[in-house]
Order: C-alpha cells, then sequence, then structure tokens
C-alpha cells in the first residue's frame, strides 16, 4: 500500500518538475526572441497560466476527458470537419516551430554579428535572410505536422515565383536603365 502511494506522489512530483522545466524554458526563449517587447510579460503568464492547467487537469484526472471532448467536438470547415482538438495541436505546432526558428535566427544572428572579416552590411542581411529562411522552413514544417499537404501549395508557389520574378524583371531593368543613364 505504501508503494502505491509513494510511486502515485513520484508521478505527481516528477509531472510538477517537468511543467515548471517546461514554463522555465519557454520563458528564456521567449525572452531570447523577443527582447525589449512589452508584452512579454503577459505572454510569459499566460504560458505559465496554460502549462499549470494543463497539470491540474492531469493531477485530477481530467486531461483524458478534456482531450476526449476536444477530439469529439468539431466544427464545419468545407466538406468535412475539423475537430478541436486537430485545431489546438495544429496552432500549438505553429506557434512552437515559429518560436523555435525566431530563436535559432537570433542565435544566428548574433553569432554574425561577431564576425569582424565580414562587412557589417552583408552581416545584416545574411543575418534578416537567414531569419526569413527558418521562418519559412518552420511554417513548412508545422503544415506538414498539422497534416496539410505541401503538394498542395505548389500552384500558390509557382504564381507567386512568376509575379515576383515579373516584379524583379521591371526592378532589374530600372536599374539598368540608371548605369546607363549615368
Amino acid at each position: 500500500m505504501q508503494s502505491s502511494t509513494d510511486l502515485g506522489l513520484l508521478r505527481i512530483a516528477m509531472t510538477l518538475f517537468a511543467a515548471m522545466a517546461a514554463i522555465r524554458l519557454l520563458v528564456y526563449v521567449l525572452r531570447r526572441v523577443f527582447r525589449g517587447v512589452a508584452l512579454l510579460v503577459v505572454w510569459e503568464r499566460a504560458i505559465a497560466a496554460a502549462i499549470w492547467l494543463v497539470f491540474a487537469l492531469y493531477v485530477t484526472g481530467w486531461l483524458g476527458a478534456v482531450v476526449n471532448w476536444l477530439e469529439s467536438t468539431s466544427l464545419p470547415l468545407g466538406k468535412g470537419g475539423v475537430s478541436l482538438w486537430v485545431l489546438l495541436t495544429g496552432l500549438l505546432s505553429i506557434i512552437v516551430t515559429l518560436i523555435g526558428a525566431l530563436w535559432l535566427g537570433a542565435a544566428l544572428e548574433e553569432r554574425l554579428m561577431r564576425m569582424t572579416s565580414v562587412d557589417r552590411n552583408l552581416r545584416a542581411i545574411l543575418s534578416r535572410v537567414l531569419r526569413a529562411l527558418l521562418v519559412l522552413l518552420a511554417v513548412l514544417v508545422a503544415l506538414s505536422l498539422v497534416g496539410i499537404d505541401l503538394t498542395v501549395l505548389s500552384l500558390v508557389g509557382g504564381a507567386l515565383g512568376g509575379g515576383i520574378g515579373l516584379g524583379l524583371q521591371r526592378i532589374a531593368s530600372n536599374y539598368v536603365s540608371g548605369f546607363i543613364i549615368l
């Protein structure tokens, strides 16, 4: 009897430790990514409250019931429906991958800015391009995690690429015209 109580307390203690570690890790990453943002404290408190809510649901044994309710509740979307659980996990995966990409982008930007052998303007451009590519990669990974087929985006990507190509053609011709005038 004593050992099952001890195991239950150990399970609660491990979950409590994991919740506190998750809160500290998310707060650390948010502070590194969003320096100087005024609403950062509000977001930190909201994340901590959400993690503690999940912890409380787990300890009370209601987490399974809440997840089942979220899976059974469906929003009509197009021909079919999307469950609230899929919507919530999709939103969470997008947020996590974007924050991870922004954190990695900030770390790479710090490293690039310390390189003295490269011109300052080139370092700034490289850091912006790397951050944009990381955000694009994060969105693509998050969309595939949600279950959206990325081949559907090929048509949109082709149209966007054609539009950008035509726009850049006009810019390039203006640039060459400027050189000719000079």
